[in-house]
């Protein structure tokens, strides 16, 4: 008896799976209208921190205290929760923001806060903060700057030059007329 070869197995490639990328907010949302917004002072106070320590926060660094006053009601909380409370840390620049609102918190800030708002409807006795209209920042129209490439210059047309072809003669063939 002869034997037949079994051919060995081949691995069969699986791709690896994919994710796809989350947007990370770049700039500042546009604020809700003023009256939406309340101060929520005494700011020492951490109105986003349960008494019993529950927290939603997220910290944004390098912004003014007008910056975090515009998050309040957006949704660029942790993990993409609408801000109900924001804090400004006055000697750090850090906005703190919160998910949560609670008005009978006993807990503290351990940032020295140098202004603080909420959803005005969150809060037992609301104090409405003006907000400041956008003022328009005018962009600048572009100065003309000289080309880097060279102007185009006008050539002239190449003429037609004698190839040193002979002069095409007539055919040697009898017509084929009748």
């Amino acid at each position: 008896p002869t034997s037949v070869p079994i051919p060995a197995p081949t691995a069969v490639p699986i791709p690896a799976p994919t994710s796809v990328p989350i947007p990370v907010p770049t700039t500042v949302p546009t604020p809700l209208p003023s009256a939406d917004i309340c101060d929520a002072s005494p700011y020492t106070t951490n109105y986003g921190k349960s008494t019993g320590g529950d927290e939603r926060w997220q910290r944004y660094t390098s912004y003014t205290s007008a910056e975090c006053q515009a998050l309040v009601g957006t949704y660029a909380g942790t993990g993409g929760c609408r801000v109900e409370y924001a804090a400004w840390g006055s000697s750090s620049s850090y906005c703190h923001t919160y998910g949560d609102y609670y008005d009978d918190t006993t807990r503290t800030h351990s940032d020295t806060i140098g202004g603080a708002w909420a959803l005005c409807d969150l809060m037992q006795n609301p104090t409405a903060v003006p907000i400041p209209a956008p003022t328009a920042v005018p962009i600048p129209a572009p100065t003309p700057q000289p080309s880097p490439l060279p102007s185009p210059q006008p050539t002239a047309l190449p003429t037609a030059q004698p190839t040193g072809l002979p002069t095409p003669q007539p055919s040697p063939l009898p017509s084929l007329q009748p």
